[in-house]
C-alpha cells in the first residue's frame, strides 16, 4: 500500500505551488505585527479552503500579556506605524539612517515599545554583551541607549532597571558569513529567559543593526567619540488577538484525526512560511487524489493547523481537548526548507520523547528511506526530541509527533536574509511529498498496517538492544575486573529501560484498530513486546557472562526502576500542574533567580514527561538520566523547588489527603 501512496502523491505535489504560497505568506509575515499576522492567517485559511479543506477558518486566542496557555504566558499584541534610527553625532555621520523598519523590518525589535511623539535623542553607551550585571559596572546608562553585543532581549531588563530609554544590538550568529544581514530579535521581555512582551513590562524601544554597521559604530566609541542617535518607534503594545488557521479533509470514521501543524507568523521564508505552505500543498494534493478516486477517502480526518508558535498550539489543545484526544498522530513542520545558497543543511526528523515513545518514530525513518533516498539531494537523519510545536508529543498531552526540520541552526535563521529566493522548488516538492505520504498513510491505517508498523518498531528495539550489548561487552573487555560488575549491571538497567520505552512504542500501534480487531491486535503486540523482553534478558546474561558474573536475576521489563527504600525521593510522586512542557512564566521574576527557564528543552521537561503521579521522584530522575544519557545530580532539587512553587504537585500527598 505504501508504494502506491508514494507513487500517487509524488505525481501530484508541486514544489512551485509550495514556493508560491511561501512567497505570499512571507510577504505578510515579514512585518511580524498583529495586523499582518491576522492577514496571514486569513490567507492560510482561504488557501486551505480552496485546496479542499472543510471547516477552514481562523481561530483567535488572547494576546493580552496575561493569559497562560499551559505554563506559557501570552505576549501582547503589537502594531507598528513606522520606526527609524538616525545618527545625530558625530557630525561626519549626521543624518545616516542606521535602521528603518520600512526598508528592513528586522531592524526593529519585535515588541519594541513606543517613543514619545517626535522620537527621542539619546547618547549611546556600549555595555559589551549586555546580559550580565557586570557589564554595567562603572557605566551610567540612565536616559541613554544601551549598545549590546548580545541579543536585545538579553539586555532589556538590566537596561530598564538602570533607566535606559532603549536597546541597540548588532548581534548575529553568522556575522562572518552574513555581515550585512540583521538579526530578528523576536523576544523582548524584561526577563531574558522569557519571550514576548507581557503586561507590566518596561516598554523600552529596541533596534538591531548588521555586524558591519555595528563595527562602524563601535569604532566611533573606541576612538573616544560621542555617539548620539535619534530614535522614532511609532508602535503600540495592547491586548489583541492571537490567530491560528485550521481546516481538515474529512475521514470515513468520526472522532479521529491525523494532524499536521507548524507555526506561521514569523518573518522568515525558511522559518517558517515554507512550513505553512507545505501544509497547504499537502492538503490540496491529497484532496485532489481523493476526489479523483486515485486514493480512497482515509479512515481518519487529516487536519492542518497553522499556529502561533507554542502559545497558539497549547491554546488549541486547551480549547479542543476532545479533538486532541482523538488525534492518533501528528507531524510538525518547522524549517522544512533547505537554504540552497549555502547548501550545508541536513533535514532532521526529531523523534518523540521517550516518555511518549511511539511506533511513528520507526515509520518516519522508513518513510524517509522510501520517499527521500534517491530523490532528495540533501541528507537527512533521525534526531532526539526537541521542543517547538511538537510540544503536543509531551506525555501530558500525548499526541505522537515527528518534527520535520531544524537540524542545526542555518546561517539565515532569524535574519533578514531568510527570503524565498534562497529556497528550491525541487527540495520543497520532496518535503511536501513526505508530509502528504505520512499524513495519508497514518490516516488510513487499520489493523493490518498497525501490525506492520509494530513489527518494524519491535525490530528497531531489538537492533538497539544488540548495538548497546555489543558496546557494553566491548567496554567490559577493556575494563579491569573491579569495574566489570558496574558495566554489566548498568547494561541490565539500560536494557530494562529500553524494554520500557520500546514496549510503549510497539503497543501504541494498537490505537489504529477498533473493536474486536483492536482486542486481537493487543494480544499480538504484547507477544512482540515479550519477545523484546526475552532478548533483553539474554543479552544482559551475555554481558554478565563476559564480565565473569553469574546469570542475572529476572529483568524487570515493565517497571525497571521500582524503589524499596523510604528516602524522601521515594515518597514523593510528582506530576505537572500544566499541559505540555512548562516554562517558568507563572513564577514571579524575582523568585526565578538561579533557575534556568526550561521552555526549549532540557532535563526538567524531560522529567515532567515521566512524572505521572505514580512514579516516585527517584524513579523520575533515573528515567530522565537514561533518556538524556547523563547524570543529573541537581534534578531532584529542582523538582522539589517546582513543587514549592506550585508548578508541580505531589500526587501521593493529594491521595493521602483524600483518604
Amino acid at each position: 500500500m505504501l508504494d502506491d501512496v508514494i507513487r500517487e502523491v509524488c505525481s501530484e505535489v508541486s514544489g512551485d505551488r509550495v514556493l508560491g504560497d511561501t512567497r505570499e505568506i512571507h510577504c505578510r509575515d515579514r512585518w511580524f505585527t498583529t495586523p499582518k499576522f491576522l492577514e496571514s492567517a486569513g490567507y492560510a485559511a482561504g488557501r486551505l479552503k480552496e485546496s479542499g479543506a472543510a471547516d477552514a477558518r481562523v481561530l483567535k486566542f488572547r494576546a493580552d500579556g496575561k493569559t497562560l496557555y499551559g505554563a506559557w504566558r501570552a505576549p501582547l499584541a503589537w502594531d507598528v506605524a513606522s520606526a527609524r534610527l538616525t545618527v545625530v553625532e558625530p557630525a561626519a555621520m549626521a543624518g545616516t539612517v542606521l535602521a528603518d523598519y520600512q526598508a528592513v523590518p528586522c531592524s526593529l525589535v519585535m515588541w519594541s515599545g513606543p517613543t514619545p511623539k517626535g522620537g527621542v535623542t539619546a547618547e549611546v553607551v556600549a555595555v559589551g554583551p549586555g546580559g550580565s550585571e557586570t557589564h554595567y559596572r562603572g557605566r551610567n546608562v540612565r536616559g541613554k541607549i544601551v549598545f549590546a553585543a548580545e541579543r536585545a532581549s538579553a539586555a532589556k531588563g538590566l537596561a530598564a532597571r538602570r533607566g535606559a530609554v532603549g536597546v541597540l544590538s548588532d548581534y548575529l550568529p553568522a556575522a562572518e558569513t552574513l555581515p550585512d544581514a540583521v538579526f530578528w530579535n523576536n523576544a523582548f521581555n524584561d526577563v531574558p529567559s522569557a519571550w514576548g512582551a507581557t503586561a507590566g513590562g518596561s516598554g523600552l524601544f529596541g533596534f538591531g543593526v548588521s555586524p558591519n554597521v555595528g563595527r562602524r559604530l563601535r569604532r566611533v566609541l573606541a576612538a573616544g567619540g560621542r555617539l548620539k542617535l535619534h530614535a522614532v518607534s511609532d508602535t503600540r503594545l495592547h491586548a489583541g488577538p492571537l490567530p491560528v488557521a485550521t481546516g481538515s479533509i474529512p475521514g470515513r470514521q468520526p472522532g479521529e484525526e491525523v494532524l499536521v501543524l507548524g507555526h506561521g507568523f514569523e518573518q522568515g521564508a525558511r522559518d517558517n512560511a515554507a512550513g505553512a505552505a507545505c501544509m497547504i500543498e499537502a492538503v490540496r494534493a491529497l484532496d485532489a487524489l481523493i476526489r479523483a478516486g486515485r486514493l480512497p477517502r482515509p479512515r481518519r480526518a487529516i487536519r492542518a493547523l497553522v499556529t502561533n508558535e507554542c502559545f497558539g498550539t497549547i491554546g488549541y489543545v486547551q480549547r479542543h481537548r476532545r479533538r486532541v484526544r482523538g488525534t492518533v498522530a501528528a507531524l510538525c513542520l518547522d524549517e522544512v526548507a533547505i537554504d540552497v545558497v549555502t547548501g550545508r543543511a541536513v533535514q532532521g526528523l526529531h523523534a518523540n520523547p521517550h516518555s511518549n515513545a511511539s511506533y511513528v518514530d520507526t515509520f518516519a525513518r522508513r518513510l524517509a528511506e522510501a520517499v527521500w533516498d534517491g530523490r532528495h539531494f540533501n541528507p537527512w537523519r533521525m534526531l532526539p526530541y526537541g521542543t517547538t510545536d511538537n510540544l503536543i508529543a509531551h506525555s501530558t498531552i500525548g499526541v505522537p509527533t515527528i518534527w520535520v526540520g531544524g537540524c542545526g541552526a542555518s546561517d539565515i535563521w532569524h535574519t533578514s536574509a531568510d527570503t524565498p529566493d534562497r529556497l528550491d522548488p525541487a527540495q520543497l516538492e520532496a518535503a511536501v511529498a513526505y508530509v502528504a505520504c505520512y499524513l495519508y498513510t497514518l490516516a488510513d491505517a487499520g489493523a493490518a498496517e498497525a501490525r506492520w508498523l509494530a513489527r518494524h518498531a519491535a525490530a528497531d528495539a531489538q537492533a538497539q538492544l544488540h548495538r548497546e550489548a555489543v558496546d557494553a561487552a566491548a567496554e567490559v573487555a577493556a575494563q579491569p575486573k573491579a569495574g566489570r560488575r558496574r558495566i554489566a549491571e548498568g547494561f541490565a538497567a539500560r536494557a530494562a529501560y529500553l524494554c520500557c520505552v520500546h514496549g510503549k512504542a510497539v503497543r501504541g500501534a494498537a490505537r489504529l484498530a477498533r473493536g474486536a480487531e483492536r482486542r486481537r491486535l493487543d494480544a499480538d503486540l504484547l507477544a512482540l513486546v515479550a519477545d523484546v523482553g526475552e532478548l533483553a534478558k539474554e543479552l544482559a546474561a551475555d554481558v554478565r557472562a563476559a564480565a565473569g558474573l553469574k546469570a542475572p536475576d529476572a529483568l524487570a521489563v515493565r517497571s525497571p526502576f521500582r524503589t524499596v527504600s523510604h528516602a524522601p525521593g521515594d515518597r514523593v510522586r510528582p506530576v505537572s500542574n500544566y499541559l505540555g512542557p512548562v516554562t517558568y512564566d507563572p513564577i514571579a521574576p524575582a523568585d526565578r533567580a538561579g533557575h534556568a527557564d526550561p521552555r526549549w528543552g532540557g532535563p526538567v521537561n524531560c522529567a515532567l514527561g515521566w512524572a505521572n503521579g505514580w512514579r516516585t521522584l527517584n524513579e523520575v530522575v533515573a528515567l530522565t538520566e537514561h533518556e538524556t544519557g547523563r547524570p543529573l545530580p541537581d534534578l531532584a532539587e529542582e523538582l522539589h523547588w517546582l513543587i514549592g512553587k506550585g508548578m508541580v504537585r505531589d500526587a501521593a500527598k493529594s491521595r493521602r489527603r483524600r483518604s
